[in-house]
């Protein structure tokens, strides 16, 4: 029984859907994605704080300000669409678009999108979006809050978070011991009660927003984010539809148990396709979810895809993670070291290892690989240049099978996916550096074609499938 499994058999056994409730705060719901992702990479010996902060450069007076400058206030009312949109934006041109939902903007322009802080409690800037607003301020003063409430109201604080702690601590000790991994009990005690009151002030403020916006419809990507789960909420109390958009692989955190339904959960899912229609078990109904493709993924491929230039060499991009680039890099060393000049490898990092990776991964230095540690090319830039694609976990293995390339994953735990995907025929599994270089120099390709596999994974015209579908739903 994989790690997902046994969850779902605990989260069953102790009801926590309806249990791991305090007053009418669903903590439950709101820590489950956290939990899921720590004891899977402690499982595949990975060691994470499931709350660490990435990124932050700015602290104190810094952010303080910072976050002050921008509020929620909508440019427009009465919408069709509200866009809860991701903070991640690609360049395009002399602006940054949000390359999920700024796409919606054109067809239902009688929007506004709202845009969730990154990692570091910035944006990337200006924005190809224009009606928009942020959650800056709002996030500043739900922190001001959280603290307020610590300092002030400790007796009130401390009860919400022994509550929990009553309800959690002992089922939890009970998991750690089921997978023999850590988990960190107490951060999520805390995290909980820090949610409880996040949430207790920002429902205010999400509440007079909805009532200004008045959307027929939300539209949102990311829906386990602290922002969505409070919006989703608000929304379907309302009786406002909220649909979301799949943005990424997500792994086991899209498993849920079966006839599992959240009211903190968006009422519509639209897939990539059938296969990921099929293989997640999101908490809504079945009936309510649909497969419409990509239209960031189409116009990529249309973008990129081009007759590719003969090389000397066989050249090869690997595809890392934080979770897995250890291991993942010692591969591409041993890969270096048994193909020799036969080969030509690049490494593409995740924005994640950019700043670390000389210290992360050291035998990268050596060998002649060329590390790609910035996001100045676009990987479907790379896609359309390579003979193949190598790696672990990342929806961009996905992507890359639309270039004609051949895909090798890493047979360690963490690529639990892959190993089926590859069992399917469409990718090659290896062990080491010498397999994989005899597997590359012999030609060796997956069974099924690359066309029958982009199918599988990418429903084709998501544009005019998203649109429809939202139509359909809304009324619009």
């Amino acid at each position: 029984m994989n790690v997902i499994d046994i969850i779902m058999k605990w989260e069953n056994q102790y009801d926590f859907f309806s249990q791991g409730r305090v007053e009418d705060f669903d903590f439950y719901s709101y820590l489950r994605r956290e939990l899921v992702n720590t004891a899977v990479n402690a499982k595949n010996g990975v060691s994470t704080d499931p709350f660490e902060s990435k990124g932050q450069k700015d602290t104190g007076a810094k952010l303080f300000f910072k976050l002050l400058k921008r509020n929620e206030k909508p440019p427009v009312k009465n919408v069709d669409l509200l866009i809860l949109c991701h903070p991640r934006r690609q360049k395009e041109g002399d602006k940054y678009e949000s390359v999920f939902t700024d796409f919606l903007e054109e067809e239902f322009p009688n929007s506004v999108t709202l845009e969730r802080l990154f990692d570091d409690h910035s944006h990337f800037e200006p924005p190809l979006t224009k009606n928009i607003c942020y959650v800056d301020k709002l996030t500043l003063n739900s922190y001001v809050y959280r603290i307020m409430m610590k300092t002030f109201h400790s007796k009130e604080y401390n009860e919400i978070k022994t509550r929990v702690q009553f309800i959690m601590d002992e089922p939890l000790r009970e998991l750690e011991s089921y997978l023999d991994v850590p988990l960190k009990r107490e951060s999520y005690f805390e995290r909980a009660t820090t949610l409880f009151f996040f949430r207790k002030y920002r429902r205010q403020i999400y509440s007079r927003f909805l009532e200004e916006v008045n959307p027929r419809a939300m539209v949102e990507v990311v829906s386990k984010s602290v922002d969505a789960l409070i919006l989703n909420e608000l929304c379907r109390e309302r009786g406002i539809p909220v649909i979301e958009l799949q943005h990424s692989l997500l792994g086991p955190i899209a498993k849920y148990p079966e006839g599992i339904v959240e009211k903190e959960s968006p009422d519509y899912y639209l897939s990539y396709s059938d296969y990921w229609s099929e293989y997640q078990t999101y908490p809504i109904k079945k009936d309510h979810v649909f497969s419409c493709g990509s239209p960031y993924f189409e116009r990529q491929v249309a973008k990129y895809k081009k007759e590719k230039t003969p090389h000397n060499k066989i050249r090869v991009l690997f595809i890392s993670g934080t979770a897995y680039g250890e291991k993942l890099s010692t591969l591409a060393v041993e890969l270096a070291k048994a193909a020799g000049d036969k080969v030509e490898i690049l490494y593409k990092l995740h924005p994640d290892e950019f700043g670390r990776w000389a210290e992360l991964y050291p035998g990268l230095m050596g060998g002649g690989i060329k590390v790609i540690d910035s996001k100045d090319v676009s990987i479907y830039e790379y896609f359309s240049d390579v003979d193949a694609q190598v790696g672990v976990f990342s929806t961009a293995l996905y992507e890359g099978i639309a270039f004609d390339i051949s895909t090798y994953i890493l047979n360690i735990p963490f690529a639990a996916e892959f190993i089926d995907f590859c069992r399917d025929g469409y990718g090659i599994l290896v062990e080491n550096g010498e397999q994989l270089a005899q597997s590359l120099l012999n030609k060796e390709k997956p069974k099924k074609s690359a066309a029958e596999i982009t199918e599988r994974f990418w429903k084709s015209n998501a544009r005019e499938n998203i649109v429809k579908t939202i139509r359909e739903i809304t009324g619009l």
